[in-house]
């Protein structure tokens, strides 16, 4: 069994009998990514979570840059993917009936600017950095 970051079910909660608290029924399912988690989020974890039949959006949010990846299901084969990367954009899940502005999800999360990005590499002459800057940022 996973354990979500976040886990939303409407309906009745249906627990596994064997293994508490183990929700067999979600409908939406949120993992904050990390470095270190990033990958199997993306790619196991929602591999399994697509066999989940209640499911209707998977959400990966990251900590390190604002991009919201959603997964909507549009049928048992088929999910649509939306990204929000600006703060006034909206995540909707109509499974919920609720729309959540991505300011609201990071409102206490500030980013460092790329000129810290780039300030905090080891190793970088200030020639570099400014190059490194234009070129990626």
């Amino acid at each position: 069994y996973r354990y979500p970051d976040v886990i939303a079910v409407c309906s009745d909660a249906i627990f596994d009998s064997q293994r508490p608290p183990a929700l067999l029924n979600p409908m939406v399912i949120i993992e904050v990514l990390s470095a270190s988690t990033e990958e199997l989020d993306r790619t196991e974890k929602f591999l399994e979570y697509r066999a989940i039949a209640s499911l209707t959006d998977y959400i990966l949010v990251s900590q390190e840059k604002m991009p919201v990846i959603h997964f909507a299901r549009k049928s048992t084969t088929s999910w649509a993917i939306d990204e929000y990367s600006q703060p006034d954009q909206m995540l909707a899940l109509p499974a919920l009936d609720v729309s959540i502005p991505l300011a609201e999800i990071y409102r206490k999360i500030s980013f460092p600017s790329a000129a810290e990005r780039l300030g905090n590499r080891e190793g970088v002459c200030s020639s570099d950095r400014r190059r490194l800057s234009e070129e990626h940022f």
